[in-house]
């Protein structure tokens, strides 16, 4: 099984070349038959990174373990009717996972016992999800049209919607901010519970707010609001220290912002188009995102410079494609048939560091979740399905 303690960071300068020692495991999902039948819309590790979840818009819901790739091994969890669009593991036990469907629920399962525990109806369809990080709430957004899109905050252990918060605008993903920590504050009349979120919104900005609720009673109030996209913002990660945040938008946008004083401390472009989600590594150091439309790799940053140290070649993922070509005097040449057969290729700034383009035909990679705690990366796209780097075995 996947390692329970926290591999050590490794330096930009190793990086690269120790990452493409990596070898890539494809996990097969039966119910993916052609282009398009299987696509999956999210993906999660569990908080030990032994288990994966899968969401997909067909409704497959699967448990994998990266260990054994074999769809045997898998669990499938049936209950949800529409495309499931997120999944998320409960951060403080690891075999909890909740999912939110365009069937207009959340439901939350136990995966050893492979059962819904129990199912929150939203309203309308459901869109995302977010754990707050003491695994009793869950932050779910809805929408069907623009009067329906709202914010529910839901009690996990009573199954019920605590407070339901209209948006007069679109968001598109939230987050539990790690700090301040939640309070709990007394009125003449009633007890108030307070929490940070962040936001990323479709007018391409991105809030910091708190939500506050009673029984009575819910309010949103903005501490800082900021334009992050030139277009719709679509996704948010916090690194794991909450000093950075990085934002994925429809202008083909990453940015990178310092919390301390919320500056963009780098703006990144990404040639496969409209970035879906981003994921920091569990040390904070590296970045990677995803798009859902077709390009050649997928780009690892490092956070404090910005610079690429390495990628993914998605090209070769297909069969009968060259995987990369590669030299390790120089640049590789496109066209240049040296095939890799770990099917992964650093793509260095240091001297020494390997090199590498791809061949081929294009593929895309709109999912992408870095392991959380070591540096395993996780990913699915068109054509295929799940594929895990590190999974088949490597020292990082």
């Amino acid at each position: 099984m996947a390692p329970s303690t926290l591999r050590k960071p490794i330096h930009r300068e190793k990086f690269g070349s120790t990452f493409s020692t990596l070898r890539t495991t494809t996990y097969y999902d039966p119910a993916s038959r052609g282009p398009g039948s299987h696509s999956i819309r999210s993906i999660a590790w569990n908080p030990t990174g032994h288990l994966i979840a899968t969401g997909s818009s067909d409704r497959t819901l699967r448990i994998w373990n990266p260990d054994r790739p074999q769809v045997k091994n898998s669990t499938e969890l049936k209950g949800h009717t529409g495309s499931i669009e997120h999944v998320a593991w409960n951060p403080t036990k690891e075999a909890e996972l909740a999912s939110v469907s365009l069937d207009g629920s959340v439901r939350i399962w136990d995966v050893r016992s492979k059962t819904c525990t129990g199912s929150i109806e939203l309203g309308a369809r459901g869109l995302s999800l977010c754990w707050a990080d003491d695994g009793r709430l869950i932050c779910a957004g809805r929408g069907d049209k623009a009067e329906d899109e709202a914010l529910l905050l839901i009690s996990v252990p009573e199954l019920r919607v605590l407070a339901t918060l209209p948006q007069g605008g679109q968001v598109n993903q939230v987050l539990f901010a790690p700090t301040p920590t939640p309070t709990s504050t007394d009125t003449d009349t009633e007890a108030e519970t307070v929490y940070t979120l962040l936001l990323a919104l479709g007018n391409g900005a991105v809030k910091l707010a708190t939500w506050a609720f009673s029984s009575t009673a819910t309010s949103l109030t903005t501490l800082h609001s900021f334009q992050a996209h030139t277009s719709a913002a679509l996704c948010l990660s916090l690194s794991p220290t909450g000093r950075w945040l990085a934002t994925g938008g429809s202008d083909a946008m990453i940015m990178l912002w310092d919390t301390r004083e919320w500056i963009c401390r780098h703006a990144l472009s990404h040639s496969a188009g409209t970035v879906r989600q981003v994921s920091f590594s569990f040390d904070g150091r590296y970045l990677v995102a995803a798009a859902d439309e077709d390009g050649e790799e997928m780009d690892i940053v490092h956070v404090e410079s910005g610079e690429c140290v390495a990628c993914v070649p998605l090209a070769g993922n297909q069969a009968g494609v060259p995987k990369a070509v590669v030299t390790k005097n120089g640049v590789a040449k496109k066209g240049e048939e040296v095939v890799v057969e770990d099917g992964v290729g650093a793509k260095g700034i240091g001297k020494g560091l390997v090199k590498v383009s791809n061949v081929g035909s294009v593929a895309s990679a709109s999912c992408v979740a870095w392991h959380p705690q070591r540096y395993w990366l996780a990913y699915a796209g068109e054509p295929g399905g799940l594929r895990v780097v590190g999974a088949a075995g490597g020292a990082m």
